[in-house]
């Protein structure tokens, strides 16, 4: 059986094909990832760009950060949306979830925040990232999250690579 993959359609839209569980797992929970409003989480994902000059530090806290704030708001609930698209290939029997072409933006920043929280929750080093998890039985949350990382680094790394489409019709076309 081939891996997974992303193909885009006909219509620019993006479908990441022949998804394992753990994939689905990963994904399904970003929305819980990014939705956190610890004030740790926010800094690590929107440090003030005017650390080191207190005069600007105050306009960035009061004019910046409420719109990025909001825009990532809106991207978690564009992911939120369109992981109501998991399906499954009738051919193949595996998973697979069709996302937007104007949501990959969304998709990509969202990832990758996920990965930053993850490494921040769970003290992921460089070290770590350069080994592969250790999945003892019971495997422990730190080795976890290093597999999530990678799955949703793996993910991303597909969304920016997807394969053109293999001939086949979009819904509701002949083929």
């Amino acid at each position: 059986m081939e891996g997974p993959f992303v193909e885009k359609s006909p219509k620019g839209d993006l479908i990441l094909r022949n998804l394992p569980a753990f994939y689905i797992q990963c994904l399904l929970i970003l929305p819980e990832i990014l939705d956190r409003e610890e004030e740790d989480i926010r800094s690590a994902l929107f440090p003030n760009a005017f650390q080191q000059t207190p005069e600007h530090r105050e306009d960035w806290e009061k004019y910046s950060s409420p719109d990025l704030l909001h825009l990532f708001a809106d991207r978690v609930e564009i992911i939120r949306g369109d992981l109501r698209n998991f399906g499954i290939d009738g051919a193949t029997l595996t998973f697979e979830l069709r996302i937007p072409e104007t949501h990959a933006n969304a998709w990509l920043a969202g990832l990758n925040a996920a990965r930053l929280l993850l490494g921040e929750d769970f003290s992921i080093t460089a070290e770590d990232m350069a080994r592969e998890p250790i999945l003892e039985d019971p495997p422990e949350d730190k080795e976890i999250a290093l597999l999530q990382i990678s799955i949703l680094g793996h993910v991303q790394q597909m969304l920016l690579e997807p394969q053109e489409s293999h001939g086949w019709a979009e819904p509701g076309e002949e083929g």
